[in-house]
């Protein structure tokens, strides 16, 4: 997936867009990433590594994975990303925020479905 020519690639928006609203998570995550100014659902899929981008990104991947229970492949081919940085952007998530999971109770842990209680800072 990942090689020195896709970073010049443009991404397929519209099937990311098209793949969130399948899920049916599309307006979550408009949801969760409209605290970030200026950054777009079509922003989460872009090569853009600005600081807000990428920690938006960060954060949806994070969300997938832990409220979708995806595969890191199966979210790295939506990111259009090879698994390994979607696995860098999940454990950097959790570095971050160590109390997503932090406590052997579950019940004492945050709980990463309620965005409420999100990380956008």
């Amino acid at each position: 997936m990942s090689g020195e020519g896709d970073l010049h690639r443009k991404p397929n928006v519209a099937q990311f867009v098209r793949r969130l609203k399948e899920m049916g998570v599309y307006d979550q995550v408009v949801r969760l990433i409209r605290p970030r100014r200026g950054v777009t659902v079509e922003d989460l899929v872009s090569r853009d590594r600005h600081k807000n981008v990428s920690a938006a990104r960060h954060e949806i991947i994070y969300w997938i994975r832990t409220k979708l229970d995806w595969s890191y492949p199966e979210i790295g081919k939506l990111f259009e990303r090879d698994h390994t940085s979607i696995m860098s952007a999940y454990r950097k998530v959790l570095a971050q925020n160590p109390h997503f999971g932090a406590s052997e109770n579950p019940d004492s842990r945050m709980d990463p479905y309620d965005t409420s209680e999100w990380l956008i800072r």
